[in-house]
């Protein structure tokens, strides 16, 4: 596991890790916008409610951007670490069962589920019941309790999709090491040609909850287009691969595949969809 934290600890696990500086942070916001809250008073006002969740994401980029700036410098750093242990004829072997170790923590969702927050039904309902006065309540001054409530659990709802794309801005930053160092210490010219593959940068991609989804159910069908290939040009399954006998261990249903051959096909479905919404494109799903 030496590699393994070598790799992670300065940009994931270090108590001064980008990730780990921007859930610090997010929690700062907290902070921040609960004492906000404290001063609206009794009323519910829809446009100091975006303005509240504005607010919120505006100081997040601001801080994600910070931390994400730090993150070339340290992966120099950790190159020039392993660059010093190349030479060593176990290195290579540990390199690879590492960068499959953190596709795999990348593609399980990294750094586990946060508690889901307040749903969008129930911030619904939480105004709902915000907005009721009574003469009781105008009597004395007022719904603040639930005033509070209401705009507690935006601020919670907010927080918690920083989470997320905190989540995936980790896992985003992993997966493009592990290509780095891949590339650097994996890939060579192909013979005669000189040629170097070149893919676009889709890092800065973060995608959607249902974007993700997506690309898992894309991994499934890239699996089963493959087999059905392999099938038609007279592949059967055997336990280990044999070209001439044209066996292959892989001619199973996606879901019985071991997670280090699920890991090609899902960078095949998440590389396709961030590099379609990079070029300016979105994805919408039909109601």
């Amino acid at each position: 596991m030496e590699l393994f934290d070598t790799i992670t600890i300065p940009i994931i696990y270090d108590t001064s890790s980008p990730y780990q500086a921007t859930i610090a942070a997010i929690e700062a916001l907290k902070e921040k916008y609960t004492a906000i809250i404290a001063g609206k008073g009794s009323t519910i006002d829809h446009d100091g409610t975006r303005e509240l969740r504005h607010s919120v994401f505006s100081d997040f980029v601001e801080v994600s951007k910070k931390e994400r700036s730090r993150v070339p410098t340290i992966e120099s750093a950790i190159i020039a670490q392993l660059d010093s242990e190349a030479t060593d004829s176990d290195f290579t072997d540990a390199l690879k069962r590492t960068t499959d170790e953190l596709r795999h923590l990348c593609h399980t969702n990294l750094l586990g589920q946060q508690h889901r927050p307040v749903t969008l039904m129930g911030i619904d309902v939480l105004l709902a019941d915000a907005t009721k006065i009574t003469l009781g309540e105008r009597l004395t001054g007022g719904n603040r309790k639930d005033v509070h409530e209401y705009y507690n659990s935006v601020l919670v709802n907010a927080l918690h999709t920083c989470h997320v794309m905190t989540h995936h801005y980790a896992a985003r930053w992993l997966l493009a090491l592990c290509d780095k160092l891949e590339t650097r210490y994996f890939a060579t010219p192909t013979q005669g040609t000189g040629y170097i593959p070149h893919p676009a940068d889709t890092s800065h991609v973060v995608l959607s909850d249902e974007l993700m989804a997506l690309a898992e159910r894309m991994a499934e069908n890239v699996h089963e287009v493959w087999a059905a290939t392999r099938i038609a040009q007279g592949w059967t399954y055997g336990e280990t691969r044999d070209d001439d006998a044209k066996r292959h261990p892989c001619l199973i249903p996606y879901s019985e595949l071991p997670e280090s051959e699920k890991v090609y096909d899902r960078n095949t479905s998440l590389e396709t969809l961030r590099l379609i919404i990079s070029e300016g494109f979105s994805i919408t799903k039909k109601q």
